[in-house]
């Protein structure tokens, strides 16, 4: 049978690869070899020196004749395994970084938003995903203080909300207390109040505006 020899050719080579009469295209003999290779673990930066040794007396390394067309096939299949490599480790750090944020989400509960990094990764240093190699210092320490700042802002808003329906307990109360009147002394005022949980547990500043607010409307 004749062969094609025009489909032996590679890019930027000038010579032919010649492909061993048992597959029937260089393609062919060409996986061959490259999944030889593979099966040696031949890694993306070793050199033809140190990998001969691995493959030579194989049947798949008889696949290409000349030693060139061996070592053309094997920068082939190293650039195509940096790529592999590349991608899996985008993959794996990706993925860290899910279970990571995943890891922090948990933790809500524990965490303080008065704490310090220092503090945080004594707490978080048994868990697993917080030890992947794959992340970065700066890459934990940027998603724990974001979610110390989220922390912050939701005891904020927490506080500002308990408050508020002190504030509208205590207005309530201040309507409804028959004794409370215009003329009402701020100790007398006070002393009426004294024995009211939220009247305890606001400032003194919200108490002089409840006392300020109360005899107004009750004149």
């Amino acid at each position: 049978m004749k062969v094609d020899k025009s489909q032996f050719r590679v890019e930027n080579s000038s010579y032919l690869l010649k492909a061993h009469k048992k597959y029937e295209s260089l393609s062919a003999a060409k996986k061959a070899f490259q999944s030889l290779l593979r099966d040696k673990r031949i890694g993306p930066n070793d050199a033809w020196i140190s990998v001969l040794p691995k493959i030579a007396g194989q049947e798949r390394y008889d696949a290409l004749k000349k030693v060139e067309d061996k070592k053309l096939a094997l920068r082939e299949y190293q650039e195509e395994l940096k790529l592999e490599i590349e991608k899996k480790k985008k993959e794996e750090k990706k993925m860290c970084e899910e279970r990571f944020v995943q890891m922090l989400k948990e933790k809500m509960d524990t965490l303080n938003p008065n704490m310090s990094l220092r503090e945080v990764y004594v707490l978080l240093n048994n868990d697993a995903r917080f030890k992947a190699e794959e992340l970065t210092s700066p890459f934990k320490d940027d998603l724990i203080l974001e979610c110390l700042k989220d922390l912050k802002h939701l005891e904020k808003k927490r506080k500002l909300e308990e408050m508020e329906e002190k504030l509208k307990r205590l207005e309530s109360l201040l309507l409804a207390h028959g004794h409370i009147h215009s003329k009402l002394e701020a100790k007398e005022f006070k002393n009426i109040l004294k024995d009211n949980t939220d009247w305890n547990q606001v400032c003194f500043f919200v108490q002089s505006v409840c006392f300020i607010l109360c005899m107004s409307i009750n004149k």
